[in-house]
């Protein structure tokens, strides 16, 4: 068998078609060697094909893991209400309005800068069970809510706070848990 060489110039697509894409390169070889371009061509399409199906999966995957993600966090979603009252009274301090929304209350942290108070939570003036008597002073605390802690659309939490001890720079802040 003899080779011939043939110059880099377009060849149609292994039927000839007009609308196949042009191949380049030399051809060397009888035409029966030259069919192996035509499997090389072939696999390639494979190739491509089995790639873009398998980064469809790898989509489709991703996808359905921010789904189950989103739906994780849309069960709960956690907060808090908090403030700073700067020069403690013994008095009731009414923590907003009438609430927009239902959520459970959590825990409660308190801290002073200076000097001593006790601090309790209630909903719609019902002490909230496990912070009803949370003793605030320079050194963090923070207390549980076990019971009564549940707050409906239209409840008004309050914060109430006695045996003042010239307490300065009370902080304080309630975790809630509630449903987007």
């Amino acid at each position: 068998m003899s080779k011939k060489s043939c110059c880099a110039k377009p060849i149609k697509g292994p039927k000839g078609d007009p609308g196949d894409p042009p191949i380049w390169g030399n051809i060397t070889g009888d035409p029966a060697d030259q069919a192996d371009l035509y499997g090389v061509f072939a696999t390639t399409v494979d190739l491509n094909a089995g790639l873009e199906q398998a980064a469809g999966n790898l989509s489709d995957a991703i996808a359905q893991e921010v789904i189950d993600r989103n739906a994780a966090i849309a069960d709960t979603l956690t907060d808090s209400i908090g403030g700073l009252v700067e020069t403690a009274a013994n008095t009731t301090y009414r923590l907003g309005g009438p609430s927009a929304f239902a959520y459970t209350i959590d825990s409660l942290d308190v801290e002073t800068d200076s000097g001593t108070i006790t601090v309790a939570v209630k909903i719609n003036g019902t002490p909230v069970t496990g912070l009803s008597a949370v003793s605030a002073s320079s050194t963090p605390s923070s207390a549980a809510a076990t019971a009564a802690n549940t707050v409906a659309v239209g409840d008004y939490l309050t914060f109430v706070t006695s045996a003042n001890s010239a307490a300065e720079g009370l902080l304080f802040g309630i975790t809630i848990t509630r449903t987007p």
